[in-house]
């Protein structure tokens, strides 16, 4: 799904610890740097910006 980053969005990350990167999702693998399910793995980075659009994943599962 993706979205475009406003400053409701940045507010409610910052409030409640959102985690939405590959790198913070179970099915990510470290050894390899790709999803076990074979998605890209293009947002790998937690930072947000006012603006800019991020694609959230259906599968993203808390590690």
């Amino acid at each position: 799904m993706r979205t475009k980053v406003t400053l409701q969005l940045l507010d409610e990350a910052a409030r409640f610890s959102l985690r939405y990167a590959c790198d913070d999702c179970a099915h990510f693998l470290v050894s390899t740097a790709r999803c076990a399910h074979g998605y890209p793995t293009g947002e790998r980075t937690g930072e947000l910006r006012e603006g800019r659009e991020i694609e959230f994943c259906k599968e993203w599962e808390g590690a």
